[in-house]
């Protein structure tokens, strides 16, 4: 598994152990949506031409989270693209859940970014992410060996140092195509035209950012220095 760890606003440091196989998007069959490469240029104004050409931004088998104690940051989820209604959350404990937490329920399809999907999160154990798509009879998650069969559905882009695209598939991965998934042996895929592995079904921003005090907590803050000058100054 790989976590990530938050140690600052200015960067994210990486711990990895074995790896899982993590595959690279299919093109979207369908007219009417994006592909995962056209929605990140529509967001942030790049150029690249496929979801193979995307890949130099992936952040590789980013599965669950974690803000280490004493680090003054929270996480920004925000929807920017649907294709289905989902409810998209977290879990805990990493591994081995028992806790699921509903951020946002996405009823709406295209692009959603200013349609109020937005949460901030203060979590401070290991997590992940899930997906519970309306009507499909499955929760996927970010941890590939929590999904049936172990697959991936969701891979994670960079943005900047202090954002990443987490890119969601809501049915189960198509037995060929693309992506060359191959079951082994004793796993049967089943064979159904809506299985696209496409990944677009629903899109996440994820922002880290520093805890910001509130203004009644600055002035209190404020006061208490002024308090501290104060009494020192009587000592003097």
């Amino acid at each position: 598994m790989r976590y990530l760890m938050i140690l600052g606003i200015a960067g994210l440091v990486f711990a990895s152990t074995s790896a899982m196989a993590i595959n690279i998007p299919n093109e979207t069959p369908h007219a009417a949506e994006l592909s995962v490469w056209e929605i990140y240029n529509d967001l942030y104004g790049t150029g690249f031409t496929s979801n193979v050409d995307l890949d130099v931004m992936r952040i590789v088998d980013l599965q669950t989270f974690m803000i280490p104690l004493g680090q003054d940051l929270v996480i920004e989820a925000q929807a920017r693209y649907a294709y289905v209604v989902s409810e998209f959350g977290y879990y805990t404990p990493a591994g081995a859940p028992t806790n699921y937490q509903g951020i946002f329920s996405v009823n709406q399809v295209g692009d959603v970014s200013g349609l109020g999907y937005t949460q901030v999160l203060n979590i401070t154990d290991e997590f992940g992410f899930y997906l519970d798509p309306a009507g499909e009879g499955a929760t996927w998650h970010s941890e590939q060996a929590l999904n049936w069969l172990g697959d991936d559905h969701m891979v994670a882009y960079g943005v900047d140092a202090n954002t990443m695209l987490l890119c969601w598939e809501d049915l189960p991965l198509p037995s060929q195509g693309e992506n060359n998934f191959v079951a082994a042996a004793t796993q049967i895929r089943p064979t159904d035209p809506r299985y696209d592995g496409d990944y677009n079904d629903l899109v996440v921003e994820i922002r880290f950012r520093e805890i910001v005090p509130e203004p009644a907590t600055m002035i209190l803050f404020g006061l208490g220095i002024a308090g501290v000058a104060l009494r020192r100054f009587l000592v003097a």
